[in-house]
This record gives C-alpha cells, structure tokens and sequence, in this order.
C-alpha cells in the first residue's frame, strides 16, 4: 500500500506494524462514521 507524503504519514517502522495501524485507524474511524450518520449517495 503506497501513501503520499502529503496525505499519511505512518508512526509505524516495519510493513507490518503499518498494515496493523492501518486497519485500527479503519475501525476506529468506522465507528466514528456510522455513530455519526454520515452517508455516501
């Protein structure tokens, strides 16, 4: 997974510590967007 500079910036060191950020940033912010109501038409 590549990631512009200007867009993430990922803590992590190693591929594997940044697939484990990733995915806990989606369900993080998955909650966040479903608590919130927000929809995509």
């Amino acid at each position: 997974m590549r990631f512009a500079p200007r867009f993430a910036a990922l803590p992590a060191s190693t591929p594997r510590e940044s697939t484990e950020f990733v995915r806990a940033e989606i369900a993080k912010w998955a909650k966040v967007v479903k608590a919130s109501g927000a929809r995509v038409d």
